[in-house]
This record gives structure tokens, C-alpha cells and sequence, in this order.
């Protein structure tokens, strides 16, 4: 068994952790992004802070979604309210380059 195979097995049994390290893995290929996206929502409403900060990507950088700067922003904060070191840091990062201001 693969180390996929067991974060699957654990993804099914309702594990945020596994939900979240399977999406990460999907994220490597374009044909799976969707699901890593769907994957990655449900651990992060289960307000685990890495899938937090992963659905801010997701929005800030539209991928699979539609891109927005309200919705990136909330993930962070949301992440940085759950403890992610570099919450703070991407939101800093993010608002300097004027990423999150140019987007819709």
C-alpha cells in the first residue's frame, strides 16, 4: 500500500489531515485539481489552518475557482485565527505585491 492509499482510506474515514495531504498530493496533477480542491475545502472546514492557508491559494490564485480577493483573504485570516505561522506572512506578502487588490 501506497502512502496515497492510506491517506485515501483515512480521507474516506473523515480525517482532515489525510483529506488535506491527499490534496496536496492531487494538486500535482491537473487532472485531479478539482477534487484536491473539494478535498482541501472539507478539511478546511474542519478548521485545520494548512488547509486554511491552501484554500487561500486556491483563491488568490484561481485555481479551479474563480479568483478573489475577499475569499483568499477570509482563508487567511481564518488560518492565522487557528494558529498558521505564516498566515500573517502570506497576507503581508499577497498585500505588497497588490495581488489581493488586483483581484476580483
Amino acid at each position: 500500500m501506497t502512502a496515497t492509499d492510506y491517506y485515501k482510506e483515512a480521507a474516506e474515514a473523515g480525517n482532515p489531515i489525510a483529506m488535506y495531504r491527499l490534496a496536496r498530493t492531487y494538486m500535482e496533477s491537473r487532472s485531479k485539481r478539482k477534487h484536491a480542491f473539494r478535498l482541501c475545502s472539507q478539511a478546511a472546514d474542519c478548521c485545520l489552518p494548512e488547509a486554511e492557508m491552501m484554500m487561500a491559494e486556491f483563491y488568490a490564485e484561481g485555481i479551479v475557482v474563480r479568483r478573489s480577493k475577499d475569499i483568499a483573504r477570509m482563508w487567511l485570516e481564518r488560518a492565522k485565527i487557528h494558529g498558521h505561522p505564516d498566515a500573517d506572512r502570506m497576507m503581508q506578502k499577497l498585500e505588497s505585491k497588490g495581488i489581493l487588490d488586483r483581484l476580483r
